[in-house]
């Protein structure tokens, strides 16, 4: 299906039992040690690199691929991910997190907005 092309009966009120994935030329995987979300009003983009060098403190990361998608569909990869995680973690290994791997904004909880009620 061409990029411009809008999916057959997607907006319609169904549900969704299974995801048959196809493969479509051209295809292409590529492999992350680095992924940066970026988040607007309108979409989420995700940016995959992976590590060139790491001097004075500064990471350079190559730019292998980026991925905009609409907000939903990436609350609902959150939500996977989440998933399969825990369950990783809980079947294989804990998977440790290395301070120099996490930026400072997650390292702090998230700002409480003001309740508006009030």
């Amino acid at each position: 299906m061409p990029d411009n092309e809008q999916p057959k009966n997607v907006g319609t009120a169904q549900t969704i039992t299974r995801i048959d994935w196809v493969e479509p030329p051209p295809f292409f995987e590529v492999y992350a040690n680095q992924a940066q979300p970026a988040i607007t009003t309108f979409d989420v983009t995700i940016n995959f690199g992976t590590f060139v060098e790491v001097e004075g403190g500064i990471a350079k990361v190559a730019k292998r691929a980026s991925i905009l998608m609409a907000p939903e569909v990436a609350k609902l990869l959150v939500l996977q991910l989440a998933s399969g995680l825990a369950q990783f973690e809980q079947n294989v290994r804990p998977i440790p997190l290395h301070g120099q791997l996490v930026p400072p904004s997650l390292t702090q909880p998230p700002p409480v907005a003001p309740d508006s009620s009030e």
